[in-house]
């Protein structure tokens, strides 16, 4: 999700800096214009949660990560759709 939210932003001809810079441009250039559901920010935002805690605490499961599984193929069939314009 990290990856193809980056390519939307570079697509504008921006670079971000940071997940959070990721997620403000992301708000600004494709929520804000309403092409891009909040939901699917949101559950970016979690993907980045849910990375961390298994990174640096040891904390992760099978249905945690099965629920993300189906939300990045989401934000991944709308970021080719926008990409695709």
């Amino acid at each position: 999700m990290f990856h193809t939210a980056r390519t939307l932003i570079y697509s504008k001809g921006y670079r971000e800096r940071s997940h959070y810079c990721l997620i403000v441009a992301l708000k600004q250039l494709f929520v804000a214009e309403q092409l891009l559901d909040v939901r699917l920010i949101e559950a970016m935002q979690m993907a980045k949660t849910l990375r961390e805690n298994a990174d640096y605490d040891n904390e992760f499961s099978k249905s945690s990560a099965e629920a993300l599984v189906e939300k990045a193929q989401s934000f991944l069939n709308k970021c080719e759709e926008l990409l695709e314009r």
